[in-house]
């Protein structure tokens, strides 16, 4: 994974972020009414990135570690799998 240097702020980041909402069952929900989307798994991989990341911080990785999108989402996909969110 090429952004394995992240996984300590995105660890500390979910581990704010979780004391604050019950990320389980945001996802819980989603899936429940289906949201329409082609690849919930993604779907929800990039949206726990963006609830942990600022958009400029984002920008700023992309530039850093000279990465796209799917480098995201498999950050996005360790950390569901990791905390058993999906």
């Amino acid at each position: 994974m090429k952004l394995v240097a992240l996984i300590p702020e995105t660890e500390r980041r979910y581990a704010i972020l979780s004391t604050k909402v019950d990320v389980k069952k945001y996802f819980q929900d989603a899936y429940r009414m289906h949201l329409y989307v082609s690849n919930f798994e993604t779907w929800a991989a990039m949206s726990l990135i963006k609830a942990l990341f600022k958009a400029n911080e984002i920008c700023n990785y992309y530039r850093e570690y000279n990465c796209n999108d799917s480098h995201f989402v498999s950050l996005g996909k360790y950390m569901l799998r990791k905390h058993n969110l999906i």
